[in-house]
């Protein structure tokens, strides 16, 4: 079976379970709903379901995460991101950074995710699930809580390609990390009733032996000091945990036969890539998506050169140093 590359657009995005009040006897604990979700989005054997390019990184190894924490405050960081069939994998280059810095802002949000079995822990957790689910046993459930207190993102509109990446590693890259969602959380795998019916898992004093036949699996981050990031709005590195990330896949490759960048507009005729639908009267492919520019690119015969001032071809003539002529 081969790797399959993401796009953009996700087929699923992962449901995020409400809070639920729970049957009398824990009723003065609000825990996790838990009523299993009707479908299993990535299908029973994980064929044909294409995780979101939003994943969550609970479940990831922490030495990625610190990885990615480390690299954010260096550049545009590069991964990784492939499946092969239930497994997704999200890997973080060190050796590939791109030039470019991420702005911090304000982000509130307070929430939970409970799989009772592999199927859900997989839809739910895709990085991670093979690892987790091995915590997984008869009558117990994983719950995951977090707290998101802030966002760091690239400029909107920003793309980029391998070729704006520098390092041993790029050549691996398959997307650059367009925003980060910081936070703090923690992973509780237990008795079932008794870890859904939990008011939270991730709070001051709470520990695993609060719950029945409970194991805590991590817990990173500072429950006060994400509650105080989330009124104050500012980054805190005690809730500055990597949760989420929001993937923005390079564009496409270019033809290796192609030729530079059109000087007058900067972008690559489409003539020299492959076929994208573009209008070629009117647009060019810039590596991503078609563009609308004022005038058609203007491309030389062979044995000729664009001249930069009057923008004419002008032939190549010899013991006359042009440039663009052989």
């Amino acid at each position: 079976m081969g790797y399959q590359w993401f796009d953009d657009t996700p087929l699923w995005r992962v449901t995020i379970l409400s809070v639920a009040v729970m049957a009398a006897s824990c009723a003065a604990n609000p825990g996790v709903d838990p009523t299993p979700p009707p479908d299993n989005p990535l299908g029973d054997e994980c064929e044909g379901g294409t995780p979101s390019n939003e994943p969550d990184l609970m479940g990831w190894k922490a030495g990625q995460r610190a990885s990615l924490s480390m690299l954010r405050r260096q550049g545009v960081v590069a991964v990784r991101y492939q499946a092969q069939g239930c497994d997704v994998e999200l890997e973080v280059l060190p050796n590939c950074i791109g030039e470019g810095s991420y702005g911090f802002s304000p982000y509130v949000a307070n929430e939970s995710k409970l799989a009772r079995n592999e199927a859900e822990l997989r839809a739910k957790l895709p990085i991670g699930a093979a690892e987790l689910g091995g915590h997984l046993k008869e009558g117990w459930s994983l719950r995951t809580d977090y707290r998101l207190a802030g966002m760091v993102s690239l400029p909107i509109g920003k793309r980029y390609s391998r070729d704006d990446l520098t390092g041993l590693d790029c050549d691996r890259a398959t997307h650059v990390v367009a925003r980060i969602y910081l936070g703090g959380f923690a992973i509780v795998v237990g008795e079932s009733q008794s870890v859904a019916a939990a008011a939270t898992i991730f709070g001051a004093g709470l520990s695993a032996g609060h719950l029945a036949e409970s194991e805590r699996l991590a817990s990173e981050g500072d429950a006060e000091g994400c509650l105080a990031a989330q009124k104050e709005a500012q980054e805190s590195p005690l809730c500055s945990v990597p949760l989420r990330v929001g993937l923005l896949p390079l564009g496409s490759p270019i033809d290796h036969q192609a030729a530079g960048p059109d000087p007058k507009t900067g972008l690559v005729p489409l003539a020299v890539i492959d076929p994208h639908g573009c209008n070629q009267d009117t647009q060019v492919w810039d590596g991503t998506r078609c563009v609308t520019v004022k005038e058609k690119p203007i491309t030389c015969p062979e044995g000729h050169t664009l001249d930069d001032r009057t923008q004419e071809c002008r032939r190549c003539e010899k013991n006359v140093l042009m440039r663009g002529c052989p």
